[in-house]
């Protein structure tokens, strides 16, 4: 094949697998993206996993980029986490390959995942279901909402110094955290995805209380998008830690939140309505 030619993703998988299937190293492989996701798209996003045998990480590395070399010329290979071993390669179409390496004991659920092989029967072995790392646990929600609160708390010092990128850089990384929970309090079933499929599985309460966070380079903008922020983290949050047996960090978020209101509250609070 030469660079200029376009490739197909089942013919990208299958030469990959191909190529796994021959490497000692690799004992099972399994992928899941846009081919399977049952809607056409101009460009292909595809997910390898390949479960290795025992090895040091360089091995392990060098393991997934002979399996992006098996595929076809990449345009551009980034190595995305040395340890554990992930690559991001783009090819002719576009497809985006993410190919990680995991050992059989840090192999994560493989549900929702398609099998290509596995020499051992190690996915048969464990079931589907995968390690109790992929449960959502109570520390988790306690860490996403120390996260939440002390991040807002920072945000009132950026913005009491006109530090805008700052305050939109935390706004950004509070709605993820925002939208992590709500999608925990509508589905735990599939704990980490985030934003995948996100509006499948959010009311439209939800979609538009995310919507709320979104602002403009704009000091008060950024300020009534962090509050927005937090009136729909706490109840969302709660509820999920009241779900999982966790305990709701209630004193911080209410001081962070009662703190926050009182030196922007003349800054975001509606006018006063103006009769016709």
């Amino acid at each position: 094949m030469t660079q200029s030619q376009q490739y197909t993703a089942p013919a990208l998988i299958e030469q990959i697998a191909e190529a796994l299937r021959a490497l000692p190293r690799a004992r099972a492989a399994l992928v899941r993206g846009t081919p399977y996701s049952g809607q056409p798209e101009s460009a292909t996003d595809i997910e390898l996993l390949v479960v290795a045998a025992d090895a040091p990480a360089e091995e392990q590395l060098e393991l997934g980029r002979a399996a992006l070399a098996s595929a076809a010329p990449a345009l551009w290979v980034s190595l995305i986490s040395p340890i554990p071993p992930r690559l991001r390669a783009l090819l002719n179409g576009p497809h985006r390959i993410d190919l990680a390496v995991v050992t059989a004991e840090a192999l994560p659920s493989s549900e929702g995942w398609r099998v290509l092989f596995d020499h051992d029967a190690l996915l048969s072995a464990r079931g589907r279901g995968g390690a109790g790392d992929d449960l959502l646990q109570p520390e988790h929600i306690v860490i996403a909402c120390d996260e939440f609160w002390w991040g807002l708390y920072s945000s009132i010092g950026q913005l009491k110094h006109g530090q805008l990128w700052q305050a939109l850089h935390l706004l950004g990384k509070s709605r993820d955290v925002l939208a992590q929970v709500m999608r925990w309090r509508r589905d735990m079933a599939s704990p980490f995805e985030q934003y995948g499929d996100l509006e499948q599985h959010l009311t439209a309460e939800d979609q538009q209380a995310l919507a709320q966070t979104l602002a403009d380079y704009d000091l008060r903008a950024v300020a009534a998008a962090l509050l927005s922020a937090a009136d729909a983290f706490d109840p969302a949050a709660r509820e999920v830690a009241a779900s999982l047996g966790a305990i709701y960090p209630t004193a911080l978020a209410q001081a962070t939140k009662a703190y926050f209101i009182r030196e922007f509250w003349p800054l975001i609070a509606p006018g006063p309505a103006i009769s016709a």
